[in-house]
């Protein structure tokens, strides 16, 4: 019932509203970085989007002309100024294993890449996040999948700190600590640099900011990001703006997120600190 409670309220109210405003400043295609956390059928979350959903969004993105492009290759886009056009960047937070089950099997289809960032000081522990305490099952991937995964020239693995802390609530050498241990233990296992950043929560600080300037290539946000046509100095890239596609959304507001016209939801969700 909450589902299509919440699916009604965007289509009928916030989608109209979305439309015009886009119809109205004529923004035109954008490139959009796609949020999500996980692919799972069981796990009644907003952020956890049915495998029969995902298959369709991956589907409509090949179907109608969008180019899924990787992170590195948008910042090459950015730099030159070449993103007037239908890109779209998939991300995946938190490393859970249903990204290596559900997601990349399906991702692998389309010739797809994805970028996963995750918590090395989650895996292989017992250690769960606190909004998986209600869940019997919330595993994350074992070094194992993610030294397979890392093969997979599609797989991109980025940082998300070492214990997914919200980093507006730490001082600048706890920060600091949080980005150089993840990124030093990754590079560590993965044998190659690890040049993105995802900000756990969507939480951020001027000081938290600076230090993925200087550690990362890209470190990206949700609503509170900087849109892709709006990046002009390299200290963007180091706040990038991301689309969280939500379980209530099912298949026609996927359509709607990466248009744009759930703009109403963004303003929302930035009065009400709601990220």
């Amino acid at each position: 019932m909450k589902w299509l409670l919440r699916y009604i309220v965007k289509l009928v109210f916030m989608v109209p509203i979305g439309v015009v405003y886009q119809w109205i400043f004529n923004r035109g295609h954008q490139p959009v970085i796609l949020m999500y956390h996980r692919v799972h059928d069981a796990v009644e979350k907003e952020l956890a989007i049915k495998v029969d959903h995902f298959k369709w969004q991956m589907a409509y993105l090949q179907g109608h002309g969008y180019h899924v492009i990787s992170m590195d290759e948008l910042v090459e886009r950015i730099k030159t100024n070449r993103t007037a056009e239908k890109y779209i960047v998939l991300t995946f937070d938190d490393g859970y294993n249903d990204y290596a089950e559900e997601a990349v099997p399906i991702l692998k289809t389309y010739h797809y890449p994805s970028l996963n960032y995750f918590v090395p000081g989650f895996i292989d522990t017992d250690r769960r996040y606190w909004w998986d305490e209600d869940l019997d099952g919330a595993q994350t991937m074992t070094w194992s999948q993610i030294d397979a995964l890392n093969k997979n020239p599609l797989v991109t693995f980025g940082a998300h700190t070492m214990t997914h802390p919200d980093l507006d609530k730490l001082p600048g050498e706890a920060i600091q600590h949080e980005l150089r241990q993840s990124q030093h233990v990754l590079e560590a296992q993965l044998h190659k640099p690890v040049s993105h950043f995802s900000y756990p929560r969507g939480r951020m600080s001027p000081e938290a900011v600076e230090h993925v300037h200087q550690l990362f290539q890209t470190g990206v946000l949700i609503f509170s990001g900087i849109p892709i046509p709006q990046v002009h100095a390299k200290q963007d890239l180091a706040r990038l703006k991301r689309v969280p596609i939500q379980r209530s959304d099912g298949k026609l507001l996927f359509v709607a997120r990466i248009k744009g016209w759930l703009i109403v939801e963004e303003w929302l969700r930035k009065v009400f600190k709601v990220i």
